[in-house]
């Protein structure tokens, strides 16, 4: 079993998942895929966390958690989804066609996302850049200061 699965499949997070829920009206999609599981263990690999790091910070720092993940969740809620690209080439236009798009909702393992997100920042910021360019997050940079700016709104 991937340790992600196992967090979510835990009853502390799906408690504090159901408040996240709550306090931002969030809908969610009720599956979470294996795929998915196995992205988000190398994530957490990537972010040198162990089950019970991430169990121990369910435990000791749920509210902080909860208000980091609620104004991440309001700050890029509606951010466009940005891609970076290497010089000379563009995107294809038909790339940016959303008119088929259907949101449904977040996957379960949005909380862990901001988890790791709010573990860095709070023990070892130095490694959050290293982290996004680890896990290819288009404009690393970039988005390592907007993330740090919501920590430190909420800190």
């Amino acid at each position: 079993m991937f340790i992600a699965r196992k967090i979510i499949a835990s009853s502390l997070y799906q408690q504090l998942l159901a408040q996240l829920q709550q306090r931002t009206g969030m809908k969610m999609y009720p599956e979470y895929e294996t795929t998915l599981a196995h992205r988000d263990s190398q994530c957490l690999a990537r972010a040198r966390l162990s089950e019970d790091d991430v169990m121990r910070l369910l435990a000791t720092d749920a509210a902080p958690l909860l208000d980091f993940a609620t104004r991440y969740y309001a700050t890029f809620r509606d951010a466009p989804d940005e891609q970076e690209y290497p010089a000379g080439e563009t995107p294809d236009p038909d790339d940016d066609d959303d008119s088929e798009t259907i949101d449904l909702g977040q996957c379960p393992n949005t909380l862990l996302h901001h988890l790791i997100l709010y573990y860095l920042l709070k023990h070892r910021p130095d490694d959050l850049l290293p982290y996004f360019q680890a896990i290819r997050m288009p404009y690393a940079e970039k988005f390592a200061r907007e993330v740090a700016a919501v920590f430190h709104q909420t800190a």
